[in-house]
């Protein structure tokens, strides 16, 4: 009689996991775009589009926010250029002792940059190019500060 039950028990169980809808599966929102995608244009210190920068003898290069895919660079002019580049890994520019164009002082979007540090020189696509006004981050925390 046990096993008679047990058994009756069993088959009720399996017959009700058997007929019970199968799961829907949930939506899945798309994914943020890579960090290499972000634009710049919501940081005010990213000035005008410019087609071409020539860096200076020690260009220097600082990251920013930990983006992978941007440097600050100083260019011949005595200004600071921002570069939005593709094909780097973070540890290339966080760890970057230098850099330079592929073919000479200048580089124009589309170029690659020579970024040096530990290991082999790494080659990265510049995407854009803009101005960097630096002072624009100081000027702009004062205007609101003050009322302005």
């Amino acid at each position: 009689m046990k096993r008679f039950i047990l058994l009756a028990g069993a088959l009720c169980a399996a017959t009700a996991a058997a007929a019970s809808e199968p799961r829907k599966s949930k939506k899945q929102e798309p994914a943020p775009p890579p960090l290499d995608e972000r634009p710049l244009v919501d940081d005010a210190r990213v000035g005008e589009e410019i087609s071409e920068a020539c860096f200076a003898f020690d260009a220097g290069g600082q990251t920013i926010d930990g983006r992978d895919n941007i440097v600050v660079l100083k260019t011949s002019d005595g200004g600071e250029a921002v570069l939005q580049l593709s094909g780097c890994s973070f540890n290339a520019l966080m760890f970057a002792s230098s850099f330079s164009a592929k073919d000479g002082v200048c580089a124009s979007v589309g170029d690659s940059l020579v970024v040096g540090g530990y290991g082999d020189p790494a080659q990265c696509r510049i995407r854009h190019i803009n101005r960097w006004r630096a002072e624009r981050a100081h000027s702009l925390g004062a205007g609101e500060e003050s009322g302005k």
